[in-house]
């Protein structure tokens, strides 16, 4: 008896874990894909670190960080 449930239980199981490890690339690129992403938005926010990695999207939203900017114009 315990043979024939665990004849009947053990392909299900191997199914299971079949089934997992071929969704296993499809979830790794959905993972990347989110990461991906998340990553754009948070450098897309600061443009002075976006520009320390070499992306060179938003050049023209800079900050003015020079001598100059820091002094009152009268």
């Amino acid at each position: 008896m315990k043979i024939a449930i665990f004849s009947l239980a053990l392909p299900a199981f191997l199914g299971c874990w079949v089934a997992q490890a071929a969704d296993i690339p499809t979830e790794s690129k959905r993972a990347n894909e989110f990461f991906d992403k998340c990553w754009d938005e948070t450098v897309a926010r600061h443009p002075v670190d976006e520009s320390l990695y070499g992306i060179k999207t938003h050049y023209d939203q800079l900050e003015d960080v020079g001598s100059c900017a820091c002094t009152p114009r009268i």
